[in-house]
């Protein structure tokens, strides 16, 4: 028991690993429920508007049909937030995707030490120079087939989170019930280094 303590001690980012990722989830549940969240700090990402709900009644697409996606948007004011913030986080090529969800849209861009959070409307991505571990119970591991690779999906704590490695970055990618794991994985490969 003593070691195991000793190994949790010896890695500190892990405990900010997992305090972001019980952050990220909580937020992503926030926006699936459709509540509006206040951008906390100066940290806010797209000026103006509130979430919005998401749909509750499941992803209605045809079985093997690609998923319909639509372009995101990024203000001048928004590249400068994720810069400033990956600069902050150390992370050396923040990757946004390009299209997502009808509707999604950056809300609120957070940062700690090692990792920042880009949350969307209706998803969050977490993205750090070091390997993102799950915080929680893992069940339900399985590859995704990427037009960039390999990802990998993993259930936590009943979540499913599709985890990936772009460059120097390391992703995951969730969603609270408002994005199937097909879209996850199509905007996955709408991801491209900040410009």
């Amino acid at each position: 028991m003593n070691r195991k303590v000793a190994l949790w001690n010896s890695r500190k980012w892990t405990k900010t690993a997992r305090c972001c990722f019980v952050l990220t989830i909580a937020a992503s549940l926030l926006a699936g429920c459709g509540k509006p969240q206040a951008a906390p700090g100066n940290n806010t990402g797209a000026a103006g508007g509130t979430a919005q709900a998401p749909n509750q009644g499941g992803n209605k697409e045809q079985p093997g049909a690609a998923p319909k996606l639509t372009p995101i948007a990024y203000s001048d004011a928004d590249k400068q937030i994720l810069t400033t913030t990956a600069q902050s986080s150390g992370v050396k090529t923040v990757y946004i995707p390009q299209q997502g969800a009808t509707d999604d849209k950056l809300d609120v861009v957070r940062g700690t030490a090692k990792q920042m959070t880009l949350q969307f409307l209706k998803m969050a991505i977490v993205e750090s120079s070091e390997q993102l571990v799950p915080v929680g119970k893992v069940t339900d591991q399985s590859d995704a087939k990427l037009k960039s690779g390999t990802g990998q999906w993993m259930s936590v704590n009943g979540q499913p989170i599709l985890f990936v490695k772009l460059g120097d970055t390391f992703l995951s990618i969730s969603s609270a019930k408002a994005v199937s794991k097909p879209e996850l994985e199509a905007i996955a490969d709408t991801l491209t280094p900040l410009k």
